[in-house]
């Protein structure tokens, strides 16, 4: 059971930091650290206790390390991952009160136990510490626990002395090699060290006990020997007396595998002897270190052999084991047997396989074929974590649905091993069955539809199958949870694809944030042997890491692709610099043959006629039959035809006439293609073929050769196809297009002619279908794709029927994703025909007709579609209600029914569903959201002959019954909304039905009960629940509340009820004027409506002020008119009037604000003239004011300049920090989004880039710096020539656009020397809020007040003044200015005594005697200090004698002034920190009377004392208490507000007059500080600070943020104690400050972006009264400014650190 309490800790931490001592600690007590160090190492027991006493010891040693003593003694690794290692611990203990978070950006974990947190930067990121990254948050409270650390460690072990623990000498112990136990496998935690030194010397040979016995389990131990004996045994030769040279055998062991550093250790040799123990010898000769090992005879023997041969002869049989180790889990391919098992036993003979069953078998290297490793996973880690933040990410995306991902391929082939694909850009290409994602046996057929990427050559990497967002989570949390052994290299590519394809779907920046940082998290927690396999799911691919995904573990093809690219990486790496050279070796690593992708390079002379070929002539062959291979021979009918000539051609470029076109084509002389004895290299004058590409400035020929038959460019093919895969390519291009079609099989077909014209396409030269079909999909509509494609698929089939398969695939994809089902069945047969005599080929298109004809009879049904009809039927007798409409377009889900899988996957209903959801409302009566499901179903299947007014009026009559049901009777007006809408499509023949008694009854004062009621019952005649009809409508009409208005509206709603309601009047004798009225006033407004809308824009002010007297408006119409709209009016005026953009923008995006919010208001709750006048009204004044900005803003273009700022200092370095403006000089301008800023020039020696991402606004500038590197001429002439190149964005708002722009600048920049020299820092010592005394030159501003308080003093009347303001607002360092002045009067007649009442000790037994007391000692120091020394100073005894105190205070002064030189002196007292005063009196240690007394006193004829408190903002509070308010009148109340603009640039810029201050950057200080005295020398004490280190003289914006961003963010930002100015209460107080930080923080969270919130719109758990209390408080103590009911912080320096904080 533990003893520790947490709070006991707490207080005891709080009293160590009090102690001044703490500070100048010395941590010299060695035992001490020895003792620290073997707890840390100690095995302890899990419980709180013992968790305790190690981080107190790791905390010590944290502290320790950074003393002169003993940081050379002490390792950080010691520290840190003993540290991670207790994560472990917190698991095990299960305590609510101690957790664990590790923060990423600070590298820091946190341990916390109760309210104490320990804190360990940068430890190592074991499993443990990856998932504490995923605890909840720990804040760190700003206790450094180090200072403290040598008593908290003294208490811990005085807490835990039953824990003997042997302390460990520092020289002993090898700290570096402390290890994380969660980071080695087979770690023993609980045997760490033993400090007994078994090392014996004799005769220069050593025999080493290891350091650090017992950190390997015996089986480690066991099988690294092994490992290390084979591998020594194998690769390594020994002297003549068996000893092994370290630098020899150290490289073989890396190479084999076995790595000291995995197992924690930074030596190789203490490895060893941590291994070996005794058995291992050791001698050293100078610098070489020899260790002989305990080998066996037969491998002595062995080594003699290899030492006399120098010889390996059994090289072949072990080349191919490189790589393979002791402890690997393989499979050995001997003569075709196959065994499993891992390996035991390694050398140059035989290799030890241990099988299942316990049984072992050995195998001799020279029988060994082939051998495949399977990786083991030693470290499983827990990746689960990955699962909820891609879920998380997919939701918040809107991708968490059962919509199908995005795809960009077909399958067109599926064979054992590969499928092949054809892309939608005609792209034919393949790939390995393990790299698809998502496979299984029903959907790898021929036609599946996948996305394909990264792509090689004619490779693909990784293939997803078409699937829905919900199966590619369930894929993705599969591979995640995946742990078989032969699929590591696969599974972890396909992770990473899958991230890549998320990453590339996503659109949030936050979102992208979380995915690129999971894959970081993952990368460094899934090992990879292959070297960054995943790397090609990046967005930078690499290709040779990419083809590593195609390997197969069954296929010795794929594994060779493996090997081959994990080569390719090793060579990659080997090529980066500083590499240390390999080692040589009497054995080579066997790497397969790879082939070179850089093509064949000439490195001499050969013969091709000497090589042997079976594919070429043989040697004995005549000449003639050799060079008939050549281009020079064969007749012209056989050649290819000729697509142009080559016109000239220089050594880089030349130029090709084409055949039938007027301009000439531009070529690279690299693109050449010749090859010796098949083709020679084309000249000018020759006939040539081609292939056209593109570059920057347009077409351009490539792959260019001259005219040849086709045999030749299939040998080319096959002679290219290993060294220049490209040009291969293009070659088989060629091939294909030749074979497809010829220009004169469409000469006759103009209708295709028509449409290939229209994509491009010269139809007097050969050219590609599946160019053309691609073309068609980009450039033409559906409409005429399908035309097009029909024509060019029947040309294709005329010439060769066999390549019309692709095209026909391809455009059944395009035309069944555009939902032409039509046109896909008729493709599909068409296909049937052509390959009718394939079945493989028969039975797909089958299948894909099946499919078709499913999907033809489903409809999708989108909001465009409903819409369109809906406005159809409405051309018609059939009108719905604008209600209704907007009701069924926002329907979304298909209540009433369950969508089949077809439905779910593809986004189409069938007919079938219809029948369903009538079903589901037979069953569920009063179903609203089903009847608006069979109305938007009815209406897509039968848009003819559907009249949907019944389901219409079920709709409404069954969501108003719905809404009662809530019971809510705010509701009420929307119900009585709904069932009007009901009454103008309902025909009554004789009686009215009991929806009408609904009505009424809510006008009525019934219970929702009573309501329920009537509803439920049956009707028996006109009665219903003992309620008849007639008596709803005469309480209706004779009610106390006026319905006039909502009886009137009911009339118009039906002529039956309208004749009812006139009878109920009529009978009743009551006036229906109203009634009669009421449709002439609808048609008045409808008339108004309708003036209006011709010009919404200048209309709008006339139609609400004629709304405003209206008649027909109900009262919650009435309140959004005067309450809403109004704004709006104002709104509409600025944006009319605006003269400048900015004020046209800012009345733009208010009104649209302002519109959206009375939309949603209107809409909820929905009213006759609300929804069907008001609503539309404002849909018109948007579209017009839309317009209209839409016009102003192709009106305002931006002007970018740029300015040089400075003048510039040129470094030794010839390089110069340049600071430039980029400015929106134009007076009303759109806004624009610098990207970049480019220098160039010949005077610089490079380019340099700035990114900068600022958005400017009209008249707005951004200052930034960019470094030029000049070359040698410019640092002679001290002037250069550079051009400035701004990329920007121009912002279009209206629109959402972004243009794309740069523009280009040049400026002449003339430099200067000199050396910087370092900014006096005045504002240190005043910022940390200490006073500062009379005359100091950091005191600034107060003028004005200093004067008024000293004539007020020196006119002889007894004033009483009363400073009061902010903690750290001056109030202390300006009763010191005011003593200054005073007492420099020129007679000095002024004596001033000042003190503080918080001074005042907490155990005195009498304040009232205290206070008054320090009075006369204060103005005696005052006296003595104007040198009048003649004063008994007994006459201080009177406090003594004296029983009252006021007495004695009376009696002190009336002395005194009997003193001859103080005749004709003014005493002033000066009191700081009076409110102290009223916490006395609150707390009944100080009498309510205290202040009638002193005024008392004061106003005394013969007392001459003058009076100056000064308190903190609180003191109002005091003022109007009761018993002190009245006395409280005689003084003068003087609060101390902020400095004001003008005096806040004086202390801001005068104590640093050489610095520059750029564009008024000083005015942004002001901004942030709102003119705090307190703060602004905290800021301005950051600012030189900062520009000391930059070496700079001048402060621009850039610099004015990155200090705020400093003071605000990171290690280096102010403390929460810093703002207690402003959170914390003063003395006296009733408010808290817990409520007023809840506040602050809402209202920094509101006006992040600037401007101020309503107190409404506080999202704060308090009640609103209170809010508003602590708002008039904070408001009073002037920490918020007010805005009628709008708040806002004064302090944006406070609202930057709250949101960052």
């Amino acid at each position: 059971m533990s003893c520790i309490n947490f709070n006991e800790i707490s207080s005891l931490i709080t009293k160590w930091l009090q102690n001044s001592s703490i500070e100048s600690l010395q941590f010299t007590d060695s035992k001490l650290v020895e003792k620290a160090i073997g707890i840390v190492l100690y095995p302890h027991q899990d419980n709180e206790d013992s968790l305790f006493l190690q981080l107190c010891a790791l905390n010590f040693l944290n502290a320790v390390i950074k003393t002169e003593a003993f940081k050379n003694k002490l390792s950080n690794d010691l520290i840190k991952s003993n540290a991670a290692r207790l994560i472990k611990t917190v698991d095990v203990l299960k305590n609510d009160e101690i957790s664990y978070y590790y923060s990423k950006e600070e590298y820091c974990l946190y341990i916390k136990l109760g309210s104490i947190v320990f804190s360990f930067y940068h430890v190592p990121l074991t499993t443990d510490v990856l998932k504490a990254s995923f605890a909840p948050l720990i804040k760190w409270p700003g206790i450094r626990l180090q200072r403290i650390a040598q008593p908290l460690l003294n208490y811990a072990l005085s807490m835990n002395n039953e824990i003997e623990t042997t302390p460990m000498d520092i020289n002993d112990v090898i700290i570096d090699e402390v290890v994380d136990s969660s980071s080695v496998n087979g770690f023993n935690s609980e045997k760490i060290f033993n400090n007994e030194n078994n090392a014996t010397e004799d005769n220069g040979i050593v025999s080493v006990s290891a350091q650090r016995k017992n950190v390997l389990t015996a089986i480690e131990k066991n099988t690294i020997k092994q490992r290390v004996l084979s591998t020594i045994d194998s690769y390594c030769s020994p002297d003549s007396e068996g000893w092994y040279a370290l630098v020899e055998i150290a490289p073989k062991l890396k190479n084999n595998g076995i790595d000291y550093t995995e197992y924690g250790f930074k030596k190789l040799t203490v490895f060893l002897e941590a291994v070996f123990e005794n058995s291992m010898q050791r001698r050293n000769e100078g610098t070489m270190v020899y260790l002989k090992f305990p080998l066996n005879n037969s491998q002595a023997n062995s080594n003699s052999q290899c030492i006399l041969k120098k010889v390996d002869n059994n090289q072949d049989c072990y080349d191919i084991l490189s790589g393979v180790q002791v402890g690997d889990n393989v499979e050995i391919n001997s003569f075709g047997n196959i065994k499993a098992g891992i390996i035991s036993v390694l050398n140059k003979h035989f290799v030890q396989l241990e099988l299942k069953g316990g049984r072992s078998i050995r195998i001799k290297c020279d029988s060994i074929d082939s051998i495949e490793s399977a990786f083991l996973f030693n470290n499983l880690i827990d990746l689960s974590f990955a699962n909820d933040i891609i879920k998380n990410v997919l939701l918040s995306e809107g991708l968490y649905t059962s919509s199908l991902i995005r795809t960009n391929a077909t399958i067109t082939m599926a064979e054992s091993r590969r499928i092949w694909l054809v892309t939608d850009d005609g792209k034919n290409t393949s790939c390995s069955k393990v790299s698809l994602i998502g496979i299984n046996k029903e959907n790898l057929i021929k036609g599946q539809r996948v996305f394909a990427f990264p792509f090689k050559g004619e490779k693909a990497y990784c293939v997803l199958m078409e699937m829905t967002y919900y199966e590619l989570f369930e894929c993705f949390k599969k591979l995640i949870s995946q742990k078989k052994d032969n699929s590591k290299d696969i599974q972890r590519a396909q992770i990473f694809s899958l991230l890549r394809f998320i990453l590339e779907n996503t659109n949030a920046p936050e979102n992208q944030t979380k995915i690129k940082q999971l894959k970081k998290q993952l990368k460094s927690s899934i090992s990879s042997p292959s070297l960054s396999l995943d790397s090609y799911a990046d967005d930078d691919t690499s290709d040779t890491i990419a083809s590593v995904i195609t390997s197969t573990n069954n296929q010795e093809d794929a594994s060779a692709e493996v090997q081959a690219a994990n080569n390719n990486i090793e060579e990659m790496i080997d090529k980066e610099p500083n590499k240390r050279k390999s080692e040589t070796s009497n054995v080579e690593i066997y790497k397969p043959e790879s082939t070179s992708l850089e093509g064949p390079k000439v490195i001499g002379y050969i013969n091709l006629d000497e090589i042997r070929d079976p594919k070429k002539k043989n040697k004995n062959a005549s000449e003639e039959e050799k060079t008939k291979d050549t281009v020079m021979v064969g007749s012209k009918s056989e050649m290819l035809p000729s697509m142009g000539k080559i016109l000239r051609m220089g050594p880089m470029y030349g130029w090709i006439s084409q055949n039938d076109q007027e301009d000439n084509l531009y070529f690279n002389t690299t693109e050449l293609v010749s090859y010796a004895g098949i083709i020679e290299a084309p000249c000018v004058g020759d006939e040539v073929i081609f292939t056209l590409g593109q570059n920057a400035r347009g077409s351009m020929a490539v792959c260019i050769h001259k005219q040849c038959a086709r045999e030749t460019i299939e040998e080319l093919i096959e002679k290219t196809q290993r060294y220049d895969p490209k040009t291969c390519a293009r070659l088989k291009k060629y091939i294909e297009d030749f074979d497809n079609l010829f220009t004169n099989t469409i000469e006759t077909n103009e209708n295709l002619t028509y449409y290939l014209n229209r994509i491009g396409v010269n139809i007097k030269m050969p050219f590609s279908p599946n160019d053309a079909e691609k073309l068609f999909a980009e450039k033409l509509s559906a409409e005429e794709y399908a035309k097009g494609i029909n024509l060019l698929i029947d040309e294709v089939i005329k010439t060769d029927p066999s390549k019309s398969y692709n095209l026909f695939l391809r455009s059944f994809s395009y035309t069944k994703s555009h939902k032409m089902y039509d046109v896909s069945e008729s493709l599909i047969k068409k296909a049937l025909v052509v390959f009718e005599k394939q079945d493989g080929k028969t039975k797909y298109f089958k299948g894909l007709l099946n499919t078709i004809n499913t999907l033809s009879n489903r409809i999708e049904i989108t909001e465009k579609s409903i819409d369109n009809i809906i406005n159809s039927i409405g051309q018609s007798s059939v009108h719905l209600p604008l209600y209704v409409k907007n009701a069924i377009l926002n329907h979304k889900d298909f209540n009433g029914i369950t969508p089949d899988q077809e439905t779910i996957r593809t986004g189409l209903y069938k007919e079938e569903y219809i029948d369903e959801v009538k079903d589901y409302i037979k069953q569920n009566n009063a179903n609203d959201l089903a009847y608006l499901t069979l109305i938007k179903l009815q209406l897509a299947f039968h848009t003819v002959g559907y009249n949907p007014m019944e389901d219409v009026l079920n709709f409404l009559l069954s969501r108003a019954k719905n809404i009662l049901a809530i019971g809510d009777e705010k509701l009420y007006s929307e119900v009585r909304y709904l069932l009007r809408l009901y009454y103008r499509n309902r025909n009554f023949d004789t009686n009215l039905d009991y929806t009408v008694g609904l009505y009424l009854m809510t006008l009525g004062e019934y219970t929702p009960s009573d309501i329920e009621m009537y509803t439920s019952m049956r009707r028996v005649r006109e009665v219903r629940a003992g309620y008849k009809l007639a008596d709803l409508f005469k309480k209706a009409v004779e009610s106390d509340v006026d319905n006039k208005l909502d009886l009137a509206m009911l009339s118009c709603s039906n002529p039956a009820i309208r004749q009812r309601i006139l009878k109920e009047y009529e009978s009743l004798g009551k006036n229906f004027d109203s009634i009669d009225e009421f449709p002439s006033l609808l048609k008045e407004l409808n008339n108004r409506y309708i003036q209006y809308s011709t010009d919404p824009r200048i209309n709008f002010m006339s139609f609400i002020s004629y709304l405003q007297t209206s008649t027909i408006l109900l009262n919650s119409e009435m309140n959004i008119i005067e309450n809403d709209f109004d704004k709006i009016v104002s709104l509409v005026t600025d944006f009319n009037i605006g003269q400048k953009y900015t004020s046209i923008l800012n009345a733009y995006k208010n009104i649209d604000q302002k519109i959206a919010n009375i939309t949603s208001k209107l809409s909820s709750n929905p009213t006759e003239i609300g929804y069907e006048t008001l609503l539309p009204s404002l849909s018109l004044l948007k579209n017009n004011i839309y317009s209209k900005f839409v016009e102003i803003e192709q009106r305002v273009n931006p002007t970018i300049t740029i300015s040089i700022l400075e003048s510039v200092v040129l470094e030794d370095s010839q390089s110069s920090e340049l600071k430039v403006e980029i400015r929106n000089s134009s007076d009303s301008a759109r806004d624009v989004h610098i990207n970049r800023l480019k220098a160039f020039g010949g005077d610089l020696t490079e380019a340099n880039t700035v990114n900068i991402d600022v958005r400017l606004s009209a008249d707005e500038e951004k200052t930034i710096s960019i470094e030029l590197h000049m070359c040698d001429r410019v640092f002679n002439e001290n002037a250069a020539e550079v051009e400035f190149e701004i990329d920007y964005d121009d912002i279009f708002i209206a629109t959402d656009q972004r243009v794309h722009e740069t523009k280009i600048e040049g400026r002449t920049i003339r430099f200067n020397k000199e050396t910087f020299t370092e900014i006096d820092n005045k504002f240190r010592h005043a910022s940390g809020g200490e006073e500062l005394e009379a005359g100091d030159s950091m005191f600034y501003g107060r003028e004005s007040l200093i004067v008024n308080i000293q004539n007020a003093i020196l006119n002889g009347s007894k004033n009483q003044i009363a400073i009061y303001g902010q903690k750290r607002s001056g109030k202390s360092s300006l009763l010191n200015q005011i003593i200054g002045r005073l007492e420099s009067t020129e007679n000095g007649s002024v004596i001033c005594g000042k003190f503080s009442l918080q001074g005042l000790p907490d155990e005195e037994s009498n304040p009232v005697n205290w206070i008054l007391r320090n009075i006369a000692y204060s103005l005696l120091r005052g006296i003595r200090k104007s040198r009048i020394k003649n004063i008994d100073k007994s006459i201080l005894e009177l406090f003594k004698t004296e029983s009252d105190a006021f007495t004695a205070l009376r009696e002190f002064i009336e002395y005194i002034n009997t003193i001859v030189e103080l005749q004709n002196s003014h005493f002033v007292i000066l009191i700081d920190e009076f409110t102290y005063l009223y916490q006395l009196i609150k707390d009944g240690k100080v009498s309510e009377d205290f202040m009638r007394r002193w005024i008392a006193l004061i106003e005394t004829p013969d007392i001459n004392l003058q009076t100056i408190v000064a308190a903190q903002d609180t003191l109002p509070h005091f003022m109007n208490e009761s018993y002190a308010s009245n006395y409280f009148n005689k003084f003068s109340k003087e609060p101390l507000s902020y400095l004001s603009r003008e005096e806040a640039i004086q202390l801001i810029k005068d104590p640093i007059k050489n610095v520059v201050f750029l564009n008024h950057a000083e005015e942004l200080i002001y901004e942030y500080t709102s003119g705090s005295a307190f703060f602004t020398q905290i800021f301005c004490t950051r600012l030189v600070d900062y520009l000391n280190f930059k070496k700079s003289r001048t402060v621009g914006k850039e610099e004015i943020e990155t200090v705020a961003n400093r003071l605000c963010t990171g290690t280096d930002r102010l403390e929460p104690s810093t703002f207690e100015c402003l959170t914390k209460e003063a003395d006296g107080s009733d408010f808290y400050e817990s409520d007023n930080k809840r506040i602050l923080k809402a209202i920094a969270e509101q006006t992040r972006a600037g401007g101020h919130v309503n107190m409404e719109d506080l999202d704060v758990d308090m009640p609103q009264e209170h809010i508003k209390e602590v708002l008039n408080n904070l408001y009073s103590r002037r920490v918020i400014s007010k805005q009628g009911e709008d708040y806002s912080i004064n302090v944006k320096l406070f609202v930057k650190w709250i949101l960052n904080n």
